[in-house]
């Protein structure tokens, strides 16, 4: 969240993928003023349902869209949840989930799409919050000419299942992105793959990590507090994100009514 505050201002633009009920966009609205400027985008039915809840609640000061976040805009995908959104997962073969009460089929978008239709300057800052569980490589192909630009703030999760560090790797390998580790008091430090891998210790635990292109933005010069953090698993069944995602969105509803 220090990262998000250190740079998150009126102007700026915040692309919340994979934006669960809105938190973020949320907190992104203290800031960015034009709720054109804030996307907030689910894929899954019933969590987008409660992402409109929370966006009337708070005002409409972010705009959501529901769609699936992939490489190729103007598709459609079916994926399956069960478990909860963190175990939305896509059909590979769609055929046989036929009838099953948790497919759902949603038009995809890609980030190029959504940026190309703000009509932003070259000079606009773009934060982007991707967490689209285990599409990030594929949301990422379809950024080709937004990753391109300089003043950019990338926040992706890597999940600890992953010991290849799919997505990092991508970023690092592919895109010539660097890939910091903010954790706890202090400066951002820069990640090697082999640092990643050793902060991912839990297969169950999805890891935030922030990514710049080259060194457009150093965030290894500026004091931030925690962004990273992991979800614990909970005896119930809940993670700590998902119980304080519950908490915000029961609060959110009180207060708006």
């Amino acid at each position: 969240a220090r990262v998000l505050a250190a740079y998150l201002h009126p102007d700026c633009v915040f692309l919340d993928l994979g934006a669960n009920i809105g938190y973020w966009s949320i907190y992104a609205s203290e800031n960015i003023l034009d709720p054109n400027r804030i996307l907030a985008v689910e894929a899954g039915g019933r969590t987008f349902a409660r992402l409109r809840n929370n966006a009337a609640i708070n005002h409409d000061a972010f705009s959501i869209i529901q769609a699936a976040i992939t490489e190729q805009a103007g598709q459609s995908v079916s994926f399956v949840t069960e478990g909860g959104h963190a175990a939305a997962r896509i059909a590979s073969a769609p055929e046989n989930f036929v009838g099953h009460p948790a497919l759902e089929t949603v038009e995809t978008t890609n980030i190029d799409t959504l940026v190309d239709g703000l009509q932003l300057a070259d000079t606009d800052r773009i934060l982007i919050k991707l967490d689209v569980e285990g599409a990030e490589v594929a949301a990422l192909k379809g950024a080709a000419d937004t990753l391109r630009r300089r003043d950019l703030i990338l926040i992706y999760e890597d999940h600890g299942s992953d010991p290849e560090c799919t997505v990092s790797r991508f970023l690092i390998e592919e895109l010539g992105f660097h890939v910091y580790i903010v954790a706890g008091h202090g400066p951002a430090k820069k990640a090697s793959l082999e640092d990643i891998s050793a902060v991912k210790t839990n297969p169950v635990t999805g890891y935030n990590f922030i990514a710049t292109l080259g060194d457009a933005i150093r965030l290894d010069a500026i004091e931030v507090e925690t962004i990273f953090y992991g979800y614990e698993p909970k005896p119930d069944g809940y993670s700590l994100a998902s119980s304080f995602y519950q908490f915000v969105e029961l609060a959110m509803t009180t207060i708006g009514h």
